[in-house]
């Protein structure tokens, strides 16, 4: 990755920095809404936080199994972790649209404002 500052000391530098690191955090926020405000890419994206036993336990007596659930577990925590960051009401959409797919209703539902439209 390239260095965005090369002179500490040069407050220009510095600030430019910032707006960039700024700037890449908000598209990239962005460019999750927008991936997580289609139902079938919801439904995608729980289905890989289940592969990766986001929500469950990776203990095993094997230690290789572990270790490999773990690093799948934590792939799965990053995704939460950035779907969530971009939009909480988008996690809790998905969270649950994937219950009533498995039969665990969740009420009340929460729907965005382009969708209570029609």
């Amino acid at each position: 990755m390239k260095a965005l500052v090369r002179n500490a000391g040069d407050e220009q530098q510095v600030a430019n920095a910032k707006e960039s690191v700024t700037h890449r955090a908000e598209r990239e926020a962005a460019e999750w809404v927008t991936l997580m405000s289609h139902p079938g890419n919801r439904a995608r994206l729980w289905d890989i936080l289940g592969r990766c036993h986001t929500y469950e336990t990776i203990f095993s007596t094997e230690s290789l199994i572990m270790a490999r659930d773990a690093g799948q577990q934590e792939i799965g925590h990053w995704l939460l972790a950035k779907i969530g960051t971009a939009s909480p009401a988008l996690l809790l959409i998905m969270q649950q649209e994937a219950a009533r797919r498995e039969g665990n209703e969740i009420e009340p539902p929460v729907r965005l404002e382009e969708d209570a439209d029609g």
